[in-house]
């Protein structure tokens, strides 16, 4: 579902911004911040990310 919705807003848009943390965390610094290609993510398991990590995935 999430790489179905991250496709469709990246047709629309061309970049998107995705970041994951637990709520408790999230004022903390970001520990991991990436710039991925869209077709570097092959299959929905590519989107899994780890605490506090952000990617700006762009087409």
């Amino acid at each position: 579902m999430l790489y179905s919705y991250i496709d469709e807003a990246l047709q629309a848009s061309g970049i998107v911004e995705y970041f994951t943390c637990w709520y408790s965390e999230k004022g903390l610094p970001i520990k991991n911040k990436r710039s991925i290609q869209w077709a570097d993510i092959k299959t929905p398991y590519d989107l899994v990310l780890t605490d506090r990590e952000f990617w700006r995935i762009t087409l």
